[in-house]
């Protein structure tokens, strides 16, 4: 083998070598981009569960004041009704004409 054979075989060896590490580093680098990727979208569907979730107690603690507000109303009309009526009509009541109906 000749020198310029020689040189020639080291010459396409080493350049061989410099582009298996361009692919070996683009590899990498797509495989960074790809995990970023996903850690992205990974990211933004926590915050889009989180934010649905945040909604979701927010609705509940909503749907809870305005039952107890219900209860509250039910309990203050039920007291005044109680109240208001709270003289029975008794047997006494029909017998001041003399009839009954019952």
């Amino acid at each position: 083998m000749s020198e310029a054979e020689r040189a020639a075989v080291i010459a396409t060896q080493k350049a061989q070598m410099e582009e298996n590490e361009a692919a070996r580093r683009a590899a990498a680098a797509q495989e960074a981009l790809y995990a970023q990727t996903q850690t992205d979208i990974a990211h933004a569907l926590a915050a889009q569960a989180s934010a649905v979730d945040d909604f979701r107690r927010r609705q509940a603690a909503a749907v809870q004041d305005r039952l107890k507000q219900q209860m509250e109303e039910k309990r203050r009309r039920d007291a005044a009704q109680a109240e208001l009526y709270a003289n029975k009509i008794s047997d006494e009541y029909h017998r001041q004409w003399g009839t009954s109906h019952r």
